[in-house]
């Protein structure tokens, strides 16, 4: 129990200064740091040739001179991101990964370029439609072309070496799989804002290192070292999706209302540990299966995919009273893909309540009142 107790403490380092824990991790494995902006930005190739990727979430920060540079109907991550690099936060970074999901992004990398020259900026075009031969063999040439940008930089990256970091990564995201499944199973072996560390360590320390930390923890939730808290069991249920999360405060006051959330449907969550429909010889074939099978982004499309019937099946399967979505301001994607989702789940009678948040602000009083009273319906529900 103690080191299962050291492992939360661990990582929730990570909640308290993202920065700091990731250039720790990145020195402690004596690996050159990466930021990337996407969970889709091929990280695997990036460590193959030696570095250490680290996700980058907007930080707590006014954004006074991004400001004069984007539209002010940019979402705040952008904008605080960008805010960020002008401070130098990031130039202890060798580069940073751009992923064309969204026109704010590919509009960040254009700003990017030319005011944050001292961290070199690498740009991946993805398909819109992400299922198909042809979106599939477009991602494929995107691949080889970053391949060729970082062997041109560093070394040479052999197709063994690839091949063997992206079974690391897959056997990463089968851990974390594991350990989702578990906590749908027995929620209250741990909170939450406890998973919620968990999975953000994931971004910024070594993903082999972090792999022993799960694989370590599903083991003592199977072996029943890890007890459920009856206060949180007796919690009603939700799950959380939304474009992403970076605040913890976010999930920390969901759980301050009352509610326990046991699963995400969230970019920073979930959907960057699916597994890929099928398993390729070839190193890059992986990779783009890897990326492609999995759940479309809402700034993606993917033809066989109805994003409200799966968020449906996903409610259903964690077995949870309600959802709650965190709208990120001026996220167009997922606004356009929201009322689509919202429906379907008010057609299979599941409850929803939903939040616009800011990435780079703390939750309002808003937030917490509206979260008090749909925690107190679900309850009455409950007892109903």
């Amino acid at each position: 129990m103690k080191q299962v107790q050291e492992i939360i403490d661990y990582t929730r380092e990570a909640l308290d200064d993202p920065i700091a824990f990731a250039r720790r991790n990145a020195e402690a494995h004596n690996r050159h740091p990466i930021g990337y902006f996407c969970s889709y930005a091929p990280q695997e190739l990036f460590y193959a040739a030696g570095l250490h990727p680290i996700r980058i979430f907007a930080p707590e920060i006014d954004t006074h001179r991004a400001d004069e540079l984007v539209q002010t109907y940019a979402c705040g991550f952008a904008r605080a991101s960008l805010e960020a690099a002008l401070d130098g936060r990031f130039d202890f970074m060798d580069g940073v990964v751009f992923v064309h999901t969204c026109d704010t992004i590919q509009n960040l990398a254009d700003l990017w370029n030319r005011r944050v020259a001292n961290v070199p900026a690498y740009i991946v075009s993805l398909p819109n439609r992400t299922d198909g031969p042809a979106p599939r063999k477009f991602f494929r040439r995107e691949l080889e072309r970053i391949r060729r940008e970082i062997e041109a930089r560093y070394t040479p990256i052999p197709d063994g070496l690839i091949l063997d970091t992206v079974r690391m990564y897959l056997n990463h995201q089968r851990l974390m799989q594991d350990l989702y499944a578990l906590r749908r199973d027995r929620p209250a072996v741990l909170s939450g804002y406890d998973m919620f560390a968990i999975v953000m360590a994931a971004f910024f320390m070594d993903r082999a290192e972090h792999a022993e930390l799960v694989d370590w923890l599903c083991q003592a939730i199977r072996e029943e070292h890890l007890q459920e808290n009856p206060e949180l069991a007796a919690r009603p249920r939700v799950l959380v999706t939304g474009s992403m999360c970076s605040r913890p405060a976010f999930i920390r006051e969901i759980e301050d209302a009352g509610l326990l959330v046991v699963d995400d449907d969230l970019c920073a969550g979930s959907r960057s540990f699916a597994l890929p429909s099928n398993l390729a010889d070839d190193p890059l074939d992986l990779l783009v299966e890897n990326y492609l099978s999995r759940r479309a982004c809402p700034a993606l499309h993917m033809t066989a995919v109805h994003p409200g019937e799966a968020l449906v099946n996903q409610a259903r399967k964690a077995r949870v009273d309600g959802v709650v979505f965190l709208l990120t301001q001026s996220c167009d994607p997922k606004a356009f893909e929201h009322p689509v989702e919202a429906g379907a789940l008010a057609a299979a009678g599941i409850p929803t309540l939903t939040l616009t948040v800011e990435q780079h602000r703390a939750p309002s009083d808003q937030y917490r009142t509206r979260l008090a009273a749909f925690s107190e319906m679900l309850r009455a529900k409950r007892s109903a």
